[in-house]
């Protein structure tokens, strides 16, 4: 704290504020036996929860509070334009009344952030599938204009990396947690965290010493070299914290894109859910968002993006219910070890 205290005291902001957070750094890194790859996700966590709160809430303001995607005021009598049409090309935008805050719940700065937010991940944690598809579903509705009830219900399921943010921090940041096995891969990348380092093998210019060497290597260490994950023990505020995330899982990964899919087709005047009235909104997307029929070889932007968005927020929906259910399958297998070890406890106390 002393080290803060004097840098926030310092005249300039201080030369010694690197000092300072190399110190902090090294102190957690060794506290809680972090690995190179969970030192960049500690701050990268942070970035994390603060783009699910402002996307996520910016989505449900939009959707509820807002009530943006209704139609009642389209014009009926315009040419190829239905309800569902109408809906489907609904872009928001925050209105002239909105106040400072609210202004910003707006696709032309929700998208954008999203996007940016996305491709920093993509290259600090390497999940490509994930935000590609994000990334693209984002920036084709800012350059169709259309369709951004899929992708606003789709930015609603951010708010779950908060809850799984937060049970990774209770995890990671845990003294209780073991250390790990095995020297993590990222040893290359500048990780000093290593167990099993066998010392005693040096290679030289030999032949045979190598030989020598890959032989007690293979029988004394695993194939893989990835660090195994290390958690700590099962405790009441752990699966209280998995309660909270799958639960979260639950409310909103499961619903929000089949909702998305029944507002098109409940305020885009289908009587019901139907095969002919999901046929029909594949219809109109299919036709760019339009209830006038196209040529099959008349392609835009609008049908080219609009027709893949509504395929993959479809794939994206079967996506996150296997996210579910992982989710549900983790919380049982905690419940069930921290149920274990408080029957151990009791029959010690016996």
């Amino acid at each position: 704290m002393s080290l803060i205290w004097d840098w926030l005291n310092s005249p300039s902001g201080g030369p010694d504020a690197p000092t300072w957070l190399v110190l902090v750094g090294k102190h957690l890194a060794k506290k809680f036996n972090l690995s190179f790859s969970e030192r960049i996700s500690v701050s990268e966590k942070v970035c994390s929860t603060i783009n699910a709160a402002y996307v996520a809430t910016a989505a449900i303001w939009i959707s509820f509070v807002r009530d943006t995607f209704n139609v009642n005021d389209f014009v009926a009598n315009v040419p190829c334009t239905s309800a569902m049409s109408a809906i489907v090309s609904i872009y928001p935008k925050a209105p002239a009344t909105a106040n400072f805050i609210t202004s910003f719940f707006d696709m032309d700065w929700v998208l954008p952030a999203y996007v940016g937010y996305s491709i920093y991940d993509c290259v600090t944690m390497c999940m490509w599938v994930h935000h590609l598809v994000g990334i693209y579903g984002a920036f084709g509705n800012q350059v169709i204009r259309k369709l951004s009830i899929l992708s606003n219900h789709a930015m609603m399921t951010e708010i779950t990396a908060m809850t799984v943010n937060i049970l990774w921090y209770a995890e990671t940041l845990n003294p209780n947690r073991p250390k790990p096995r095995r020297a993590s891969i990222t040893t290359t990348m500048g990780d000093t965290t290593t167990d099993e380092t066998p010392s005693s093998l040096t290679p030289s210019a030999s032949s045979e010493t190598l030989n020598e060497l890959s032989k007690a290597t293979t029988a004394t260490q695993p194939k893989a070299v990835k660090r195994k994950l290390t958690k700590p023990p099962a405790t009441l505020l752990l699966v209280f914290l998995q309660t909270l995330r799958t639960l979260s899982f639950v409310v909103f990964r499961v619903t929000a894109v089949p909702y998305s899919f029944y507002l098109i087709l409940s305020r885009g005047g289908a009587t019901g859910v139907s095969f002919s009235s999901v046929w029909e909104m594949v219809v109109v997307v299919w036709n760019g968002c339009s209830s006038c029929q196209r040529g099959v070889f008349d392609w835009d932007f609008d049908r080219a993006i609009g027709f893949s968005a509504l395929v993959v927020q479809m794939l994206f929906g079967l996506l996150n219910v296997v996210w579910t259910a992982v989710a549900i399958k983790v919380l049982r297998r905690e419940v069930k070890g921290y149920l274990g070890r408080a029957g151990e406890k009791k029959k010690k106390a016996e």
